[in-house]
């Protein structure tokens, strides 16, 4: 007699990427709609932490991530702004889902101020300077009277249990040219007032707020994750 083992049907696996500074509190509210699936936490510091400063890229960095947590095509990614480019370059290499949240496929989208690039933003990262007070006074005025407001300051506080030389790693690769497109996302959820991202140019799912959407609306982000997820399998044996 002939036994063959099929193996038991695995629970799909939803990794969650932070933006640049954050972690992953960022999905606090968006954690009760993804229910069915196994919640994995992405951190970076780790990764990161294998690169020089001007010797790390997207697509390297992405394929570092996927190996570090053992990603595979059946997995879900759904990335917040730096997280989301994340997921979009893992997409590219694994053919599997990604969500990008208030994020982008061409770092050009990224909203900077007038005068600074990457010769100049990237020192001053190194000097501590969105560890300030000036910094954190200069947001105070930005998002003055905005929902968002006491968000964005909680992921400043953030950006003190990451090194100085991490963040700058994530702001550079930021700056660099977008990676060839083989997959378009699977879904992309963006508000128009979005002060830090551009909304894109390709169709999206608009919600209100702002950069910290899903936060601040989670109600109108969650239930569109919630009715794409719906449209995938659950798990891996229908796969």
């Amino acid at each position: 007699m002939v036994f063959i083992f099929l193996g038991m049907p695995q629970t799909r696996r939803i990794f969650l990427l932070p933006g640049f500074g954050e972690d992953v509190r960022i999905f606090r509210k968006l954690r009760p709609y993804l229910q069915g699936f196994e919640l994995v936490d992405v951190e970076y510091e780790a990764v990161l932490n294998r690169f020089h400063l001007f010797n790390i890229h997207i697509q390297a960095f992405a394929r570092q991530l996927a190996t570090e947590y053992k990603m595979d095509q059946h997995d879900i990614l759904i990335g917040h702004s730096f997280g989301g480019y994340t997921a979009h370059a893992i997409r590219q290499q694994l053919a599997c889902e990604a969500c990008l949240i208030a994020s982008f496929t061409d770092p050009a989208k990224v909203r900077r101020r007038k005068g600074v690039s990457r010769w100049n933003n990237v020192p001053l990262i190194m000097l501590g300077m969105l560890k300030s007070a000036k910094a954190r006074s200069v947001i105070e005025q930005v998002y003055a009277g905005r929902e968002s407001l006491e968000e964005i300051l909680s992921v400043m506080d953030n950006f003190r249990n990451f090194r100085q030389v991490n963040l700058a790693k994530q702001d550079l690769m930021m700056w660099q040219k977008p990676i060839p497109l083989r997959l378009e996302p699977s879904l992309r959820i963006h508000s128009r007032a979005d002060r830090i991202v551009r909304y894109p140019d390709e169709p999206f799912e608009e919600v209100p707020g702002d950069h910290f959407n899903l936060v601040v609306h989670h109600q109108a982000v969650g239930e569109l994750v919630a009715a794409w997820l719906q449209r995938l399998p659950v798990s891996t044996q229908s796969l």
